[in-house]
C-alpha cells in the first residue's frame, strides 16, 4: 500500500507495495484490496514532467557547459517504522474472493533527474547519500579524522629510549644547546622550559650518562606495532610432516614448529573503534538495495534497467540482508540489525632488489563504504589487521634436526600454506564467529545503537596467494580458485560450452572435500607417506586440492559460508600484468624476429599523456619493457593500437590491430565503475569476441613468426644464471668447510 513517510515537497513519496524479491522485477502499482481502496499508491514511474523541456523552436543559446551531478533519492525519511501488516477493509460481498492480505515489504524511492530510483527491502532508517554535494568528493575537503589508537599511547611508549620525562626535558635542551657557549637567554631558556616544568623532578637526572643515552636514541627504532592500538606479537605453531624412515632412523612422524613474528591484532576490536568513533561511518550503507533506471524521456515501452555500482547493491549483500532480517533475533534484543562487508587484501611484497627483506601485511576495508571514499587516503578506509611471517631460514635445519636429511620442495610448499592458514585461524578467533553469528551490540557517532553481523564478501589477492587461500595446486590440473576447468579447457574462453560448464563445475566447499582433505592429511601425518606421494595424489589430484585445514571452512562452515565464493578477480595482476602483459611480450618479440627497424619506430612513436591519471607519462623505450607498474601496462594497451599500426607485414598487421581494439574494448567494459543490465550484455559479448581473437592470434598469427628471446631477455638470463652459479659454488664451500 502507499505510504507518505514525509510531507517535504508534494511529491515526495514512499511506496511499498510488493511482497517479492525478483531481481529484474521493475516497479509496479501497488497492488489494490478491493474496489473501496482509496491510496496514493497509484504513482506512475516516468520521469518528472517538469524535468522534461516542453516542444519548442531550437534555438543555439551561448551557454557555458556544466556537469550535472549525481542525485540520491529525492525524499527525507521520517524516523517511522513501517505499518505492520493489516487486512483490508470488508469488501463486498459480491467480491469476496477478491479480497486479499497486504504485506508492506519494500519501499520504493522516487526516480531522480537521471531517471534511477531504488528499491529497499524495507523502510530503512537513514540514506546517508541524501544531501551529497560538490565538496562531498573533494580531496581537500576537511575530514573528522579517525583516531590512530584505540587509546592515546602510554608515557613509556612516546618517550622511547628515554628513562623517564625529566631525562628528555633536559636531554632535548641540552642537544639544542650545544654551541659550547652558555649565554643569558641560554640560560634562561632552561629555567623556562626544563626547570619551571611541573613535571620535572631532578633526582631522575642525577645518574643518567647522557653520552649513553645519545648512543641509544641514535639506535632506537620505534615499533609501529603499539600495544594500546591493539598489536599483539604471537607464535605460530605449526605441524611439519617428517615422511617415512630411512634404515635405522628412528623419528616421530611430525614435529612442531614454532614460527615468531607474527604481529596481529583483533578484527572486532578494529570493527568496533570505527564504528564507534570514526564520524565517516554516518556515510556508511547498511541497508542494501536495488537499483534502476529508465533514462528520462525513453518511451513506456522501454522497461527500466538494474544498476550495480557498489557492493551494498549487488545480489550478494541484499541476499545476505534478506536472509539476516527473516532469522530469528537474539533473545530480548530488538535493535536494528544490520551487516557490515568485510574485504580483505594480502600481498606479499619484496621491500627490495637485494636481500629477502619481505613484508606480508594484511588489510580490511569495509563494503559499506562508498568506493569512491574507500580510494581516497584521506578517508583513512584502510585498516591492518596482520602482518604474516614468513617460514624462518632456519627451516631446513630444523628438518634435518628432526630426521637427518633436508626437506623437498613440496614438503615447504605444504608448510607455506600450514603457517597462513594458522595465521587465519588465529584471526578468525571465538570473538571474530561469535560476532558472525550473533552480531555485536556498537553505539554509532550518532548515538543510535545497532546489532551489527559480521560477514565477509571479497577476499582479493594475485594468483600464487589466491591459490594458497583457496587451498588448491598453484597451476595444477584443475587451476582456477572458483571452478573445476581443466587447464587445456581455458583456451574456450567465451564460448557458450565455456560458460556452462564452470557453472556446473564451480567448487564448492562441502563435506566431500573436507572428507578428502582430512583422509590426505592421515596419510602424511599417520601413516607417514610424503605430501607428494602417489596415495596422496590418487586422492587430491583430480580437483587439484591440496592436503591443508582451510582457515574459513574450519571457523565458518557451519554458518553456512563458502570461502570459494569470496574470492573474487584481481583485474591489476590476472589482466593487466598477466594476459595483456604476455601478449604485449609476444609481439615485441615478433618485432626483434622480423628485424629492420620496426623496434625504433614503436620506440619513437610518442603518444602524449591524457589527462591527470588517465593516460600517464610512462618510460620511453617501451620495447625493453624497464621499471613498469601495472597502471603503465594499462596505458600500454590505450596507446597501443596506433603505437604498432603498420609495423607487421600484411595480413599480420589487420589481424593484430584488430586484437588490439578487442582487447582494449574488453578492458574498458570490464572497468567500468556502473554497469547496468546492457553494459554486462555487451560485456559478455565482448568477451566471446575476445575469446574468438584471441585463439585465432595464437593458432593462425602468432606461429607465423619465428620468435626468441629478445635482447633484453637474454641479458636478464645471463645475469641470473651468474649468479646461481655464484651462489652455489657458496654453498659447495660452506658445505666443504
Amino acid at each position: 500500500m502507499g505510504k507518505r513517510i514525509a510531507d517535504h515537497t508534494p511529491d515526495s513519496d514512499f511506496i511499498a507495495n510488493k511482497d517479492i524479491v525478483d531481481v529484474a522485477a521493475p516497479p509496479r502499482e501497488p497492488i489494490t484490496t478491493g474496489q473501496n481502496h482509496t491510496s496514493p499508491g497509484n504513482i506512475s514511474f516516468a520521469p518528472d514532467q517538469s524535468l522534461v523541456a516542453p516542444r519548442a523552436r531550437c534555438i543555439r543559446l551561448r551557454v557555458a557547459p556544466h556537469d550535472v551531478l549525481p542525485e540520491g533519492v529525492l525524499v527525507h525519511l521520517a524516523s517511522t517504522t513501517p505499518a505492520s501488516p493489516s487486512r483490508s477493509p470488508s469488501p463486498d460481498p459480491a467480491h469476496q474472493q477478491r479480497r486479499c492480505i497486504q504485506i508492506v515489504r519494500q519501499w520504493i524511492t522516487k526516480p531522480n533527474k537521471f531517471g534511477v530510483w531504488r528499491e529497499y527491502y524495507s523502510q530503512p532508517s537513514v540514506i546517508p547519500d541524501l544531501d551529497r554535494s560538490l565538496q562531498t568528493f573533494q580531496t581537500g575537503r576537511s575530514l573528522v579524522m579517525q583516531p590512530l589508537s584505540l587509546q592515546p599511547p602510554t608515557l613509556q611508549e612516546a618517550l622511547g629510549p628515554f628513562p623517564n620525562y625529566s631525562t628528555y626535558l633536559h636531554a632535548r635542551w641540552l642537544w639544542q644547546n650545544e654551541s659550547g657557549t652558555i649565554s643569558a637567554a641560554t640560560n634562561q631558556n632552561f629555567i623556562n622550559t626544563v626547570l619551571r616544568d611541573k613535571e620535572f623532578k631532578p633526582e631522575d637526572v642525577v645518574d643518567i650518562c647522557f653520552t649513553t643515552l645519545r648512543s641509544k636514541v641514535a639506535e632506537f627504532q620505534p615499533s609501529p606495532f603499539l600495544e594500546s592500538d591493539g598489536w599483539k606479537e604471537s607464535e605460530v605453531q605449526i605441524k611439519v610432516p617428517l615422511g617415512p624412515q630411512k634404515g635405522d632412523q628412528i623419528f616421530p612422524s611430525s614435529a612442531k614448529l614454532g614460527v615468531p613474528g607474527l604481529h596481529h591484532r583483533s578484527i572486532v576490536d578494529v570493527i568496533k573503534r570505527v564504528l564507534s568513533t570514526d564520524r565517516n561511518v554516518l556515510q556508511y550503507h547498511f541497508h542494501p538495495f536495488r537499483q534502476y533506471a529508465v533514462p528520462p524521456g525513453s518511451p513506456p515501452s522501454i522497461p527500466p534497467q538494474r544498476v550495480v555500482d557498489d557492493i551494498y547493491n549487488s545480489d550478494a549483500m541484499i541476499k545476505e540482508y534478506e536472509n539476516l532480517q527473516r532469522s530469528p533475533r537474539e533473545p530480548g534484543c530488538n535493535f536494528e540489525r544490520v551487516i557490515l562487508a568485510l574485504q580483505f587484501w594480502s600481498d606479499a611484497t619484496q621491500l627490495a632488489n637485494f636481500g629477502s627483506a619481505k613484508l606480508w601485511p594484511v588489510y580490511m576495508y569495509f563494503g559499506n563504504q562508498p568506493k569512491w571514499a574507500r580510494s581516497r587516503s584521506d578517508m583513512h578506509s584502510c585498516h591492518d589487521i596482520a602482518h604474516i611471517p614468513s617460514l624462518p631460514e632456519s627451516f631446513q635445519d630444523f628438518v634435518c634436526e628432526q630426521r637427518g636429511y633436508p626437506a623437498d620442495a613440496r614438503l615447504k610448499t605444504h608448510c607455506r600454506h600450514e603457517l597462513f592458514h594458522q595465521v587465519w585461524c588465529i584471526l578468525l578467533d571465538k570473538k571474530f564467529v561469535k560476532a558472525y553469528k550473533h552480531g555485536i551490540l556498537v553505539v554509532f557517532p550518532d548515538g543510535s545503537l545497532r546489532r551489527v553481523y559480521l560477514r565477509i564478501v571479497t577476499y582479493s589477492a594475485d594468483y600464487p596467494e589466491k591459490v594458497i587461500i583457496a587451498t588448491i595446486r598453484n597451476l595444477g590440473t584443475c587451476l582456477c580458485p572458483r571452478c573445476l576447468v581443466k587447464w587445456h579447457e581455458i583456451r574456450k574462453l567465451g564460448l557458450k560450452a565455456d560458460g556452462k560448464l564452470r557453472q556446473l563445475t564451480r567448487r564448492v566447499d562441502d563435506e566431500k572435500r573436507r572428507l578428502l582433505v582430512k583422509k590426505a592429511r592421515k596419510f602424511i601425518y599417520k601413516d607417514r607417506k610424503r605430501v607428494g606421494s602417489t596415495w596422496v595424489e590418487a586422492l587430491l589430484g583430480s580437483t587439484s586440492l591440496v592436503p591443508t585445514k582451510n582457515a574459513f571452512s574450519t571457523r565458518l562452515h557451519e554458518l553456512g559460508f563458502d570461502y570459494f565464493q569470496m574470492l573474487c578477480s584481481d583485474f591489476m595482476h590476472e589482466v593487466e600484468l598477466g594476459e595483456w602483459k604476455g601478449i604485449l611480450i609476444h609481439l615485441i618479440r615478433m618485432l626483434h624476429a622480423l628485424g629492420g627497424d620496426s623496434i625504433s619506430k614503436l620506440d619513437e612513436r610518442k603518444i602524449p599523456p591524457f589527462g591527470r591519471d588517465t593516460i600517464r607519462k610512462f618510460i620511453y623505450n617501451v620495447s625493453e619493457l624497464k621499471q613498469l607498474a601495472a597502471r603503465d601496462f594499462e596505458d600500454i594497451l590505450q596507446c597501443a593500437i596506433p603505437a604498432f599500426e603498420g609495423l607487421f607485414p600484411e595480413p599480420i598487421d589487420c589481424k593484430i590491430q584488430e586484437l588490439l581494439f578487442v582487447l582494449a574494448d574488453w578492458h574498458s567494459l570490464a572497468k567500468l565503475r556502473l554497469h547496468t543490465d546492457s553494459t554486462l550484455g555487451q560485456l559478455e559479448a565482448a568477451t566471446r569476441v575476445l575469446g574468438q581473437e584471441v585463439r585465432h592470434f595464437a593458432d593462425r598469427v602468432a606461429n607465423t613468426v619465428r620468435t626468441v628471446e629478445t635482447p633484453h631477455e637474454r641479458a636478464s638470463r645471463i645475469r641470473r644464471s651468474a649468479g646461481k652459479r655464484s651462489k652455489d659454488a657458496n654453498a659447495s664451500t660452506q658445505g666443504g668447510a
